[in-house]
């Protein structure tokens, strides 16, 4: 234990005299949570059935720029939400099942020279709060499957102001699959990824967009297998509607495509009104700019 604490206590002191101008840290938070209840009389006609669920949500953005050349961006996404259905016959709940589940970490650095592209090295890891793999073991419940990967390549902001951000990067990228009751599985390509951010000036409706598009070049699979071959596909999109300050609708789309996982491109849509909160540092931004 005291071991830890010195090597944390020298990193602390190194990062402090490396990067003593750093500019201040720059802290976006973004949290809801949502709820929907369906319910019918017994005189209702047809075939509905009541039902349930609630979701929350985290994004946590936190950047610094380090150093004249040097800048930090860290992104975590948090998600999680249950549903449950009410028996048509029996008037029955159903038990809760897992409607929304989502940890994803995104670290970049990023090497600002003032060029027309600027080369970073980034690491994310995608995974879920209860164990999502088919195959049953009891031994693992939660934090399963796991994606590492790990990319370096050229990046550029194609779009910056007040209120709109665009930027891109293009480079090599390693994953490592980790399935705890299987096996581990790494391949290597190339990847393309591109931001989007936009915000009414007095932040009334926000949208964001996330296209990451990774082609493998190579694979640890069994050489019959060549679903790694094609493109694997993922494009969020998140549209944010303030109706006052604590209270909004949230629209979000999302399209998963990855032949290791499933031959056809898998979607999935949420509308929701809730209650949220958003708090931004303004200082630090208007100081960096």
């Amino acid at each position: 234990m005291r071991t830890i604490f010195a090597c944390l206590f020298v990193a602390t002191l190194l990062q402090n005299v490396l990067f003593a101008e750093a500019a201040p840290w720059e802290v976006s938070v973004d949290a809801n949570v949502t709820a929907t209840l369906n319910t019918y009389s017994d005189s209702w006609s047809g075939d509905e059935t009541g039902s349930f669920s609630w979701a929350s949500q985290l994004i946590l953005l936190l950047n610094r720029q380090m150093s004249k050349h040097y800048r930090l961006e860290n992104t975590l996404k948090l998600g999680f939400g249950q549903s449950k259905l009410q028996d048509e016959e029996t008037e029955d709940w159903s038990d809760f099942q897992v409607s929304t589940d989502l940890i994803d970490f995104e670290t970049i650095d990023k090497f600002t020279f003032g060029g027309f592209v600027d080369p970073y090295i980034a690491g994310r890891l995608q995974t879920t709060f209860m164990d999502a793999s088919p195959d049953e073991n009891p031994k693992v419940k939660y934090v399963n499957p796991l994606i590492f990967s790990e990319s370096f390549g050229i990046s550029r902001n194609l779009v910056k102001n007040d209120n709109q951000l665009l930027s891109t990067r293009l480079g090599g990228a390693a994953y490592q699959r980790v399935n705890r009751k299987i096996e581990t599985t790494n391949d290597g390509g190339i990847e393309l990824v591109t931001k989007y951010n936009a915000n009414t000036k007095n932040n009334t409706v926000s949208y964001s967009l996330f296209l990451n598009l990774y082609q493998a070049l190579f694979s640890s699979e069994d050489e019959t297998v060549d679903t790694w071959k094609t493109i694997d596909v993922d494009w969020q999109n998140n549209l944010t509607m303030n109706i006052t300050k604590y209270l909004m609708v949230n629209y979000m789309f999302q399209l998963l495509y990855d032949r290791d996982i499933s031959e056809k491109a898998r979607a999935r849509q949420t509308l929701s009104l809730g209650i949220t909160f958003k708090y931004t540092n303004q200082k630090a931004e208007e100081k960096e700019d």
